[in-house]
């Protein structure tokens, strides 16, 4: 895959960094497995691989201030979430937290799964409700550590997305993806397909789950139509998936370019993904949509940050590469800030200008 992009095509290691972007660097005591920005965009929280979760309080200019490190987790703490103003953690320790970006250290442990890690965690901004999967059972649960359900799928769940309201939940696993109801725990629809499932989500619109495959392949249905189809290409597995602000445009890894399929009117099935940045000897292993404009992150192997578009994929360079694959990347709600953590140990903050010029 290629795309066209705002970037000199002789200068193969993307280095050229857009004027309307400026970098503030953090250093982090591990590696960063998630990160999230609160709505009030005060605070950011990444965690880290060696169980704790990294703090820093932003100024009114997106800037980080004050850092803190605190122990949240005895081993890796492999998810973050952001719900409203707090966060939700999760640890190969089995536990789940609940932290305010401005007062961690009383964060409150609100579920354990007994001798077993938490493999992935989902959480609705509508409903107030936090999703956590372990093995093939699936718990939901509010912020005061009460379970509304549980829910066993039969296979090892690798991940749970909610539907726009926060009253379902799908859970990706072995042959394929099941929908839950949050408030139940009963099965609605079991989405068959053969092969394992290594990551799902459901779109804005509620009408499509995607889920990606370990064959390097997207698989789509339709649940409306109830028909699904597959969508391919891909050099690497996908990884990572995020809807656009339209909530009509899927945006992908797995390729040297950000892909973004346009999932409005009859949906992608026949029609090919925009194609957005470029970086030679990278990967894109991160994305993450911008809250209001139709913007993508992407983070690559490299360690490169590009930002761009969704409608011709052009792109500007955020970050040079570093040779750190980004891990994870996060926007403020209001679009002002974006943070990306690395494999090194390093959390970058973003301030973004008003216009970056890409369409």
């Amino acid at each position: 895959m290629s795309a066209q992009y705002k970037i000199d095509p002789n200068d193969t290691g993307a280095q050229v960094v857009s004027p309307l972007v400026t970098r503030h660097v953090v250093p982090l005591a591990a590696n960063a497995t998630d990160c999230a920005i609160s709505n009030d965009g005060r605070s950011c929280a990444v965690s880290l691989g060696d169980g704790t979760i990294g703090i820093s309080q932003l100024d009114a200019d997106g800037r980080p201030t004050d850092t803190l490190t605190v122990q949240m987790h005895r081993v890796a703490a492999v998810g973050l979430e952001k719900l409203g103003d707090t966060f939700v953690s999760i640890g190969q320790d089995g536990r789940a937290f609940l932290f305010d970006g401005a007062e961690p250290e009383s964060g409150k442990e609100i579920y354990a799964f007994p001798d077993a890690w938490i493999e992935a965690v989902a959480v609705s901004e509508t409903s107030g409700l936090i999703a956590l999967a372990s093995g093939s059972s699936c718990v939901v649960v509010d912020t005061a550590g009460k379970v509304l359900s549980k829910a066993d799928v039969g296979s090892t769940i690798s991940s749970v997305a909610f539907d726009a309201k926060g009253n379902r939940v799908v859970a990706s696993h072995y042959n394929g993806v099941t929908t839950i109801t949050a408030a139940t725990g009963d099965v609605d629809l079991t989405l068959e397909w053969k092969g394992s499932h290594t990551g799902v989500s459901w779109s804005p619109t509620d009408r499509y789950v995607v889920s990606a495959t370990q064959e390097k392949e997207l698989h789509v249905w339709d649940l409306i139509t109830l028909k699904d189809f597959r969508m391919g290409g891909y050099p690497r597995k996908c990884h990572q998936m995020t809807w656009a602000a339209d909530g009509e445009t899927l945006a992908c890894s797995g390729a040297d370019v950000v892909t973004a399929w346009s999932f409005a009117g009859a949906g992608p099935s026949g029609r090919p993904p925009v194609e957005i940045g470029f970086v030679f000897g990278g990967m894109v292993c991160a994305v993450a949509s911008h809250p209001k404009k139709p913007l993508i992150a992407g983070g690559f192997t490299s360690g490169n940050v590009l930002i761009g578009g969704t409608t011709k994929g052009e792109a500007v360079v955020a970050q040079a590469a570093t040779g750190q694959p980004i891990t994870c990347l996060a926007w403020s709600p209001d679009g002002n800030v974006l943070i990306a953590g690395n494999s090194a140990g390093t959390l970058s903050v973003f301030s973004i200008a008003e216009d970056l010029r890409v369409s």
